[in-house]
């Protein structure tokens, strides 16, 4: 599904990720001479992703209970805050 932001089209992440992917192996079988290196900087950057996706789902949930805090707080003053204006 596209995302739309001020009228300009985007599309999700994962679709970038994953035409980067196939170039990337494209590029991997086509030089066999560097196949090896490629291969290891492929699995590095995968490593690196799969883990940048754990900490994330680690952190949702923290995001979502500082959303709360922050939300009551506004409420909070809100209610006891008057403006000098």
């Amino acid at each position: 599904m596209y995302q739309y932001l001020r009228g300009k089209i985007f599309i999700p992440y994962v679709a970038f990720r994953q035409a980067h992917r196939e170039v990337f192996e494209y590029l991997i079988e086509d030089f066999k001479t560097y196949k090896p290196l490629l291969s290891g900087i492929k699995n590095e950057y995968e490593m690196m992703l799969a883990y940048q996706r754990q900490v994330i789902r680690e952190l949702e949930p923290l995001k979502v209970s500082t959303d709360f805090l922050i939300c009551k707080f506004r409420k909070v003053m809100n209610s006891t805050y008057t403006c000098r204006y």
